[in-house]
């Protein structure tokens, strides 16, 4: 399985780095964004995306799942879905969690590679023409990192700075990995691979689950610093406890995985 993904089609990225004339990727990209009562930023999280793959992808799709949204989100969704015909949508009728939301998006893709995005783009998708240049370096997974030499955060809650990145060292410690970041919402994965995976998380531990398998399965995995941006008057939908029970769940989560395999 392995070989005979590294005859992938070559991405065409040359101009997006060099200046010269913007050529389009020659693979398919499948985008998935879950969102959850988002409907005051749905348009402008939409419009961006659009923007950035129709400018890297030859053939695209974007497939955004509403977990169960109790506001406007999913009638936002369906305004675009309606004059778009690149945006396909699935709708929870409640909250399944954000894992399941991803999982249902993966199933529905139809690309060769899937990026995932968080809904708040609190990291800026204008960045995933560097994500896939490292694809076309011969990398099979490439994640967006603020925790890199690079990255950074900005106008991030210091609570939330706090427990992302004494997480990082836990992970790092418990699971001995080559990685800095494994919990990312911003990542480019081979799309054939993540189906052949069984994921048994329903949460905010399915990345975490899904980057650590793909690592231990011998894939080549690499880190592009990104800056992470909270909008300035952003309210966190997570409070303190539950940020730091969340954190302390993966946690266990990912030793009784270490111990599992």
């Amino acid at each position: 399985m392995r070989d005979e993904f590294d005859s992938r089609t070559t991405l065409t990225l040359t101009g997006l780095f060099d200046g010269g004339t913007r050529e389009k990727a020659n693979e398919d990209l499948s985008v998935v964004i879950p969102m959850y009562n988002e409907e005051e930023t749905a348009d402008k999280c939409i419009n961006r995306v659009l923007k950035i793959i129709e400018k890297v992808a030859s053939n695209y799709e974007l497939i955004i799942v509403d977990d169960g949204s109790k506001d406007g989100t999913w009638d936002k969704i369906q305004a675009w879905a309606a004059r778009n015909a690149h945006i396909q949508s699935i709708k929870h009728t409640k909250n399944l969690g954000v894992g399941v939301a991803f999982l249902d998006g993966f199933k529905k893709s139809k690309g060769k590679y899937i990026v995932t995005l968080d809904a708040d783009l609190s990291y800026p998708p204008e960045e995933l023409p560097k994500l896939l240049h490292e694809i076309h370096m011969g990398y099979d997974v490439v994640l967006a990192s603020c925790h890199v030499k690079g990255g950074k955060m900005v106008n991030v809650p210091f609570f939330r700075k706090l427990t992302s990145r004494l997480g990082c060292i836990f992970y790092k410690i418990i699971l001995k990995l080559p990685l800095i970041t494994v919990d990312t919402f911003f990542a480019v994965y081979p799309a054939e691979i993540v189906k052949e995976l069984e994921l048994k998380s329903r949460g905010f531990d399915l990345i975490p689950e899904l980057i650590i398998k793909l690592w231990k399965s011998g894939y080549k995995i690499t880190e592009v610093p990104t800056v992470l941006t909270w909008e300035k008057g952003r309210k966190s939908k997570i409070k303190l406890f539950t940020e730091v029970f969340r954190r302390l769940k993966l946690i266990r989560t990912l030793v009784r995985f270490k111990v599992e395999n």
